[in-house]
């Protein structure tokens, strides 16, 4: 991914962050990569910031979905 994904992704995260920082709410942002720690900590809120997040077992108990719209979260969270 160029720069210019990379600072849209980070753009995306930090709005979704800030959404929910006031929220009674835990919120996991599972990043595949390539976020830089800076960033995370800098991140409003207190995310729970992952690589790789084990999909089922979150979506087992989750109550909302913010996603990207790929068909593997989609489906999951229809499911």
């Amino acid at each position: 991914m160029h720069n210019s994904g990379k600072r849209c992704k980070h753009t995306v995260f930090r709005c979704i962050a800030a959404a929910c920082a006031e929220l009674d709410v835990q919120l996991v942002i599972a990043h595949g990569g390539g976020i830089r720690k800076e960033i995370v900590r800098s991140l409003p809120g207190s995310p729970l910031v992952v690589e790789y997040a084990p999909q089922p077992d979150i979506m087992a108990k989750a109550s909302l979905t913010i996603t990207h719209a790929g068909m593997n979260t989609t489906l999951d969270s229809l499911s």
